[in-house]
Parts: C-alpha cells; structure tokens; sequence
C-alpha cells in the first residue's frame, strides 16, 4: 500500500506543478513574471522529490531532534498532499468524462497536414545550426497541424458556457 500512495503522490506531483505553469501563464499578467513564476515551479519540480527523500529517509537529520522530526511530518504532509492531488484530478476527469453536456457533442473531427517547406520557396530557418536542427527526424519546425471539429450543442445554456469558456462577449461583462 505503501509504494501505491508513494505512486499516486509522484503523479500528483507532476499534476501539481504542471497545473501550477498553467495556471501562470493563464493570469495574464506581465511576461517577466511568468516566466519567473515558470521557473520556480520548474525548480520546485525537480527539488521537491529530492528534498521528500532525503526527509523520508532521515539523510539530513539521522538522529531524532525537532528539525528532524519537523522535516519528517512535512516530507509526509506533501506526501499526501500530492497523494490527494491526484485523486482529485483523477475523480475531475472522471466527471469531465461522464457529464451530461460533454457527451456526444462531437459531430466530426478531422485533421490536416500541410509542410510548409513544399509550399514556400523562400528558406524557412536561419542558416547554420537553426537549419541542421530543423532537418532532424520528427521536428515540426516545417508542418502544421490543422484541426477542425464539429461540435452540435444543444442548449443555449450549453452555448453560453462555451462562449464564456472562449472569452467571447468580454466587452460586455467587463462593459467596455
């Protein structure tokens, strides 16, 4: 039981801080900040799991003193921190999965490919290193993607959630 929550806290970590660079670059404040908030969360991913270990396996206070003991309880607290996380996003997509109004919504889905090197004569990389890089097996300097989707929605409830979802009629709510 023990290596399934450790398991489960290791996948909530990852959902914790990658939530967390969402979230960021979802407030729409200044670009300096962003990427500093980016940052520390890319530090925190990478140091927290180190730091819990360490904690968990008494590497930075082998004798029991109330450090120690204080590092201990919070290495465990994250630990279900992350634990519950995790849960939680997993019971979120659950629900995403089976509600109602998300269910047959999609009508047709279709994708298209287009290189874009076939279409333009011009070169489409800075010379040197930027060209070598592009030409290298699955990189996707060159192509893109497009995909369109038919989506039948039923209510205008249902409608109303979409726009506010997409941003549409901010002027309005905002009264600019």
């Amino acid at each position: 039981m023990y290596f399934v929550i450790l398991l489960l806290a290791a996948i909530g970590h990852a959902i914790l801080w990658v939530a967390l660079v969402n979230r960021a670059h979802a407030l729409g404040i200044r670009r300096r900040w962003v990427t500093l908030l980016t940052v520390l969360c890319v530090i925190m991913f990478a140091v927290m799991p180190v730091a819990v270990i360490a904690a968990v396996a008494s590497v930075i206070a082998p004798r029991p003193t109330p450090v120690g003991s204080l590092l201990y309880a919070t290495a465990y607290i994250y630990i279900a921190a992350c634990t519950v996380v995790c849960i939680v996003a997993a019971i979120q997509r659950l629900h995403w999965r089976v509600h109602p109004e998300r269910r047959n919504v999609l009508t047709s889905n279709h994708t298209t490919h287009i290189n874009v090197a076939d279409h333009v004569a011009d070169r489409l990389t800075a010379p040197g290193i930027a060209t070598w890089l592009s030409r290298l097996p699955g990189n996707e300097a060159r192509s893109v993607w497009i995909q369109e989707k038919k989506l039948k929605i039923e209510t205008v409830a249902s409608l109303l959630g979409i726009m506010q979802l997409f941003g549409c009629g901010r002027r309005v709510a905002f009264g600019l």
